[in-house]
């Protein structure tokens, strides 16, 4: 598994090459329609901003993965899972 710290900057890469592939060129950050999604480069910060009350979904099909380094991110989050919810079943017995 990567280390933490390594992590977060792989997600943004993916999340920003992913989003970029569906924002319009036409479009402008400053154009000011909050309905559309915006990619912004701020002091060197990457800022992803969802139109309003929208999200932001990373969708496979079949066998799909989300991968960021060589970790396949739903199996990260799927073991995160199974690990908290481990912990709480061992807190709840006495």
């Amino acid at each position: 598994m990567a280390p933490n710290g390594c992590l977060f900057p792989v997600l943004v890469a993916v999340v920003f090459f992913a989003m970029a592939a569906g924002v319009p060129r036409s479009k402008r950050a400053s154009d000011g329609d909050d309905a559309e999604p915006k990619i912004i480069t701020q002091s060197g910060h990457l800022i992803f901003q969802t139109g309003a009350n929208h999200n932001i979904s990373f969708r496979t099909e079949g066998t799909g993965k989300v991968v960021v380094g060589n970790e396949d991110l739903l199996q990260v989050v799927a073991q995160v899972s199974a690990d908290t919810e481990s912990n709480h079943d061992r807190k709840c017995v006495h």
